[in-house]
């Protein structure tokens, strides 16, 4: 009998070890996008404030435009669609609707 309490402690034990190891590496999934996303927003800012920079010197900032619009801002909406479905995925009772307008996330402002 005790040999039985025994292995039931340790099969609760080990199920509670494989949650929390799921637990931190989806918190860690979530963690890495919110800092990819920070660091793609900063991107755009500082190819924004080149481009205002150029456009006052009257250069070409074409190049900054198209790297901004064609590369970095598909890219960031990737990373927020893939966050927004992380988060969901590990707190289904948010409305998605909500969730996007708490972080800021409209489709107007990815495309613009």
């Amino acid at each position: 009998m005790e040999l039985l309490v025994a292995l039931a402690a340790l099969a609760i034990t080990l199920w509670q070890l494989k949650l929390q190891r799921d637990e931190i590496r989806a918190n860690s999934q979530i963690n890495s996008l919110i800092h990819v996303a920070r660091l793609l927003s900063e991107k755009i800012e500082h190819h924004e404030r080149i481009i205002g920079s150029l456009k006052s010197k009257k250069a070409d900032w074409t190049g900054h435009a198209h790297r901004v619009n064609r590369e970095l801002r598909p890219m960031l909406a990737q990373v927020n669609a893939k966050l927004l479905d992380s988060i969901e995925a590990k707190l289904p009772a948010l409305d998605p609707a909500t969730l996007r307008q708490a972080l800021k996330l409209n489709d107007d402002q990815n495309a613009a």
